[in-house]
């Protein structure tokens, strides 16, 4: 699946703090309808990529700071779930078990699925998604 859960809950947690400028986990779980440990895995993600900043404190939250015009799908993605999207033998460093020496044409196909699925992904920013 190209759009995990974990991928859409980021979109659905970026599309909140975009709305709401400031959010704590569980506004963010109320509002997109996720379990508060769920949410706060993506927004340990989001932060560690620095999309998202944290505020302690009663007012605390979290807060986008980032503009969505400025992230893609395909960047989100890569964020979230780094790696390739058609199958495993696109990883860095994979060894095929039929030990080919080449590249077959399985992985060829591969190769020209995620060049789409990229370009698909890149074609459109979050701020224009979320519009």
């Amino acid at each position: 699946m190209i759009i995990s859960r974990e991928l859409d809950y980021a979109v659905r947690i970026i599309r909140q703090l975009n709305k709401t400028k400031l959010s704590n986990a569980a506004q963010i779980e109320k509002a997109e309808c996720m379990s508060k440990d769920f949410a706060r895995k993506i927004l340990g993600k989001l932060k560690k990529a620095g999309i998202v900043s944290a505020e302690r404190g009663t007012n605390g939250g979290y807060r986008l700071i980032i503009e969505p015009g400025d992230l893609t799908l395909w960047d989100l993605k890569n964020i979230i779930e780094p790696g390739p999207v058609v199958n495993k033998c696109m990883r860095d460093g994979f060894v095929c078990p039929l030990n080919c020496q080449t590249p077959c044409s399985i992985h060829e196909e591969c190769i020209r699925l995620e060049e789409i699925i990229e370009a698909e992904l890149k074609r459109k920013t979050l701020g224009q998604l979320l519009k």
